[in-house]
């Protein structure tokens, strides 16, 4: 017996994802432009599922994207924390993400013990977020 080829209740993405050609290029072609889109239709008719297979899509093309579900923002503040949110994972390119997680680690790092008169200075100071240079003693 063939199972149901719908889903109902979640998203639809890879093999449940059909016949939405035309609205899914449209979507990428505006998100490549770097036009903000605003989808509104009736509940249940594919919105969330065009826009994340849209995502996923431009993503593995290296795209920098940014999604943010305005129905989980039921306040100002909830809405703040998303938006943070969904700009740093969508946005910030993973190598950045790991440089900077490894920036913050060595910024947690005691300061080398040694014998010697200067006083203690961090190991790394971090000047933005693409240059360290290491911390020159005081003259």
């Amino acid at each position: 017996m063939i199972g149901n080829p719908f889903r109902y209740g979640d998203v639809a993405t890879g093999n449940y994802f059909t016949n939405r050609v035309h609205e899914l290029a449209e979507v990428q072609d505006d998100i490549r432009n770097g036009q903000n889109i605003v989808i509104i239709s009736p509940r249940r008719y594919g919105k969330t599922s065009l826009m994340v297979e849209a995502i996923t899509r431009l993503r593995r093309e290296h795209a920098l994207v940014a999604y943010l579900d305005l129905f989980r923002a039921p306040t100002k503040d909830r809405f703040a924390d998303l938006l943070a949110t969904a700009i740093y994972d969508g946005l910030v390119n993973p190598v950045e993400r790991a440089w900077q997680n490894a920036v913050d680690l060595f910024q947690k790092l005691p300061p080398a013990e040694g014998n010697h008169r200067r006083r203690r200075q961090p190991l790394v100071r971090i000047l933005g977020w693409s240059k360290v240079a290491r911390s020159r003693p005081n003259d």
